[in-house]
């Protein structure tokens, strides 16, 4: 977390304030000292709770459901935002996202490619992002890796994406740059 607190204070100085998102994998959401930790880094680095979104994936939800709900709900009262990664839409996750009031979730696009013998599972996601918007949840598609699959996405209703069909990825020197130009 200390190293992504300098380039918040760096984006800052860019006057560019966007929320840090970190993935934790199953064993880091479940850590006894967890939220203490995440708390003392919000205190010391003097930022507010909602600059920061927790990703846990759906099967960290499932599997360890009521440490991930105890958990989940000592983060909301810090004011962090939840996502869930790997959302499958089953009906237990769909239950987990419900009751934990969680602020988005991600679903996989990599089935979104042109491809004749997918359509079930072009279904599948499309019905996911229908449902996401009648729960009014945002949505993210992820792996979002060819304009293919962006617009493929798009055409279905889902309006954010992540992937290499964005951006590869920059290193900040790059992105000040970037948004110097931007900004002329």
């Amino acid at each position: 977390v200390g190293s992504e607190m300098c380039i918040r204070d760096r984006l800052h100085d860019m006057e560019v304030y966007q929320p840090i998102a970190i993935n934790l994998v199953s064993q880091q959401a479940l850590e006894p000292d967890l939220v203490e930790f995440i708390e003392q880094q919000i205190e010391y680095y003097d930022i507010p709770g909602s600059y920061l979104m927790i990703e846990v994936t759906e099967k960290v939800l499932s599997t360890f459901s009521s440490k991930a709900r105890e958990v989940i709900g000592q983060l909301r009262a810090l004011d962090v935002k939840i996502s869930i990664d790997q959302f499958s839409g089953s009906y237990e996750s769909l239950r987990y996202v419900r009751k934990m009031s969680v602020d988005q979730v991600k679903l996989n696009c990599l089935q979104l490619k042109d491809k004749t013998d997918n359509s079930t599972d072009k279904a599948i996601i499309n019905a996911l992002v229908n449902l996401a918007k009648g729960m009014k949840l945002p949505l993210v598609g992820v792996n979002v890796d060819t304009k293919e699959v962006e617009t493929n996405f798009i055409n279905i209703g889902g309006e954010l994406v992540q992937g290499n069909a964005i951006s590869k990825g920059v290193v900040l020197d790059e992105f000040e740059i970037w948004l110097k130009r931007f900004l002329a």
